[in-house]
């Protein structure tokens, strides 16, 4: 059991817990107490968000992921998922970075706004949710935006996402409940 929290991230394992500090997540100035999310992938390997790095645990020791370190420059994370295949996602405020083969690469969007949720749905597609905008689907090529004026979801405020094994995709927003089933919206107050 993996759980993320304010300076550090915890695991439960052979009936203890071990707590692992922020400043094994990130160093200098990408080091900070505000570790977001943690995913643990099908073969083991704990992956942890923090806002300024991405921590991979592996055979008891970190790799850290930040500026000048597996990135280019600065970027301040918001949302980490795992797809199928055990690859992270990570979303930032410009787009969302993909680790696959020992090495990072960026997919860029404009005018994404403050992602707050992701998760992969059953077909690979990669759902973002945002403070304001709505959410938005990456599917390996082309980007999708569903909101309020689309009449997809009830508010622009998706705080969390989760997709199902019968293809659905859930959205929680502020004010109600969307799930989209690959052709039509549902939602629920």
């Amino acid at each position: 059991i993996w759980l993320a929290h304010f300076q550090g991230v915890s695991r439960y394992a052979d009936g203890q817990w071990t707590t692992y500090g922020s400043d094994q997540l990130a160093s200098g100035d990408s080091a900070n107490e505000l570790v977001y999310d943690v995913e643990v992938a099908p073969d083991g390997m704990a992956w942890v968000l923090t806002s300024r790095s991405v921590a991979m645990f592996e055979n008891d020791a970190w790799t850290v992921f930040q500026e000048g370190e597996g990135f280019g420059e600065s970027r301040f994370f918001n949302a980490l998922a795992l797809d199928a295949n055990g690859r992270p996602w990570a979303a930032h405020s410009t787009g969302v970075d993909v680790f696959e083969n020992g090495a990072w690469t960026s997919i860029e969007k404009s005018d994404f706004t403050s992602p707050e949720s992701l998760a992969v749905d059953s077909k690979g597609g990669v759902w973002f949710g945002t403070i304001s905008d709505g959410a938005y689907l990456f599917d390996g090529n082309t980007w999708v935006h569903y909101d309020r004026v689309s009449e997809a979801l009830r508010s622009n405020h998706v705080v969390s996402i989760a997709g199902d094994s019968g293809g659905r995709v859930w959205l929680g927003t502020s004010y109600g409940l969307s799930i989209f089933d690959g052709a039509n919206w549902q939602t629920f107050l």
